[in-house]
């Protein structure tokens, strides 16, 4: 159990200090009667260079926050055992493992039926140890959590780890939809797709960043597809075709929750669900400006040093794939703070 709480002490190894603000001016390579300066780059390798800086520094500070609330936590939750006279481990039983309720056969039921697309075709009761297995496991995952949280505000827990000066990348909304007012201090720029999972997961992150921070954030989205995922152009273009109607999100937020079905069936039915005109926006969907537009936002992340997806953009700092809201609010409370 304690070392599910303290997972991100495993590694405390020192990480060289890296140069991270390399000049311009270079010299990176020469020969007879010529040279190679930084400032010759393309700017697609500029941008490529900057992406994987700002990884570095971002991975970095993440890696240092969970050492230090890890060596932190451990230090805290050894006085509180210390204080009941018990190790850590029959504390962590008493205060946590004691109060989680194994599943109810209803429980393992309930998951099946939610998750039975992801079960390949087995039975419930080919699944139901499994299953034990996964919700018990999810409900301690959650009582850990909300333990944890309670006795960081008992002790008045906070984390100064100093955030790094990211390098910064100049990237256009272009006239993408987008959430909250365009003079807003912080703009999230996010180039994903509909068939990426990581995309899905960002979703509820992005939700909880708008709902935290209002209108001092705006959201806008490009579209990435990814040329293995067969369905992100075809899903993208029903977006923004509902979109022409004044319905982009709403079509949005039907594609990220069900995206092991993108057929062009779904999305008239989604379409339908929104009281679209279909005609107008099936004459939307064979409009070669559509695919254009997609192409543009793909070339415009590329140039920007985005490979994968989802790619963020907070204020020209890049942030790459599924991340917790932890990471955006550390890099949208730095934009508020410097302002």
């Amino acid at each position: 159990m304690i070392s599910m709480l303290l997972l991100a002490c495993a590694s405390t190894q020192a990480t060289p200090e890296l140069e991270t603000t390399p000049a311009s001016n270079t010299v990176t390579a020469s020969w007879t009667g010529g040279e190679l300066r930084r400032e010759d780059y393309p700017a697609e390798a500029t941008a490529q260079l900057e992406r994987m800086e700002a990884e570095y520094l971002m991975t970095r500070y993440q890696t240092e926050v969970q050492i230090a609330e890890g060596i932190s936590l451990e230090r805290l939750v050894e006085a509180e055992a210390s204080q009941n006279g018990v190790g850590i481990e029959e504390f962590l039983q008493s205060e946590v493992e004691s109060k989680i309720e194994p599943p109810s056969e209803a429980d393992i039921a309930a998951f099946y039926e939610t998750n039975k697309a992801r079960m390949g075709g087995r039975s419930l009761e080919e699944m139901k140890s499994t299953l034990f297995g996964v919700i018990l496991e999810e409900r301690r995952g959650t009582a850990l959590e909300a333990w944890v949280d309670s006795l960081k505000e008992k002790h008045s827990f906070t984390l100064n780890v100093p955030f790094p000066d990211m390098p910064r990348v100049d990237v256009s909304v272009d006239d993408d939809p987008s959430i909250g007012p365009e003079d807003a201090p912080v703009t999230i720029i996010e180039f994903a797709e509909y068939e990426c999972h990581y995309c899905g997961q960002s979703k509820a992150v992005l939700d909880q960043v708008v709902e935290t921070y209002g209108d001092k954030v705006r959201l806008v989205y490009r579209d990435f597809p990814l040329g293995f995922h067969q369905r992100a152009i075809p899903a993208a273009v029903a977006a923004n075709c509902a979109g022409a109607q004044g319905q982009y999100f709403a079509m949005h937020d039907k594609l990220l929750a069900n995206q092991v079905n993108l057929d062009d069936a779904t999305f008239k039915t989604y379409a339908e669900e929104l009281g679209l005109d279909i005609p107008a926006w099936e004459t939307c969907l064979t409009d070669p400006a559509q695919v254009a537009e997609i192409q543009a936002d793909l070339q415009a992340g590329t140039e920007a040093g985005v490979s994968g997806t989802p790619g963020f953009f907070i204020n020209g700092v890049f942030l790459g794939g599924a991340l917790p809201f932890s990471t955006f609010k550390a890099v949208i409370d730095q934009e508020l703070a410097s302002r």
